[in-house]
């Protein structure tokens, strides 16, 4: 119970204790400058839910939270908050676990249920994060924006 107990503070801490100081400090510096647009980072589990994730799941949905009660506090003083909600991205560490005769059969059901047919690419994620941050987004405020090859939507 000991190890579980840690395992749940460490994914709070990290995954959404960081998020909070940082739109803490964020925050305070754009209120002395005049605004601007903050992007937090979830993942699509932060909208819908998992079996064996609990602490990461209640972390991310607590970082679309507070992106979205963060956005309705300070938006009428010019600092839009948004989240980018990532699905699963090839980065190196699930490069390895897909290359992990343990976990490829998982990681291949896993590709099966994102309608694009594919992981998506670190770059596809800052695209999103960088449209989010420009003028062109001026009247996105609060939005949990999916990037994740359809898995929400099935």
């Amino acid at each position: 119970m000991r190890q579980a107990t840690e395992q749940w503070e460490r994914a709070i801490r990290v995954d959404l204790t960081s998020v909070f100081w940082c739109l803490k400090y964020q925050v305070i510096a754009m209120l002395k400058t005049g605004g601007g647009s903050i992007v937090n980072t979830a993942s699509s589990l932060g909208q819908v839910a998992i079996a064996n994730a609990s602490e990461y799941i209640a972390a991310k949905h607590g970082v679309v939270g507070l992106t979205r009660a963060a956005a309705a506090e300070y938006g009428s003083q010019g600092i839009r908050v948004n989240a980018v909600l990532p699905g699963i991205i090839r980065t190196p560490m699930i490069a390895r676990l897909t290359e992990d005769a343990r976990f490829s059969a998982f990681f291949d059901r896993l590709k099966e249920r994102h309608p694009i047919g594919r992981f998506g690419d670190p770059s596809e994620i800052g695209e999103a994060v960088k449209w989010l941050l420009s003028g062109a987004s001026s009247f996105m405020n609060g939005a949990a924006m999916a990037v994740d090859g359809g898995y929400l939507a099935v």
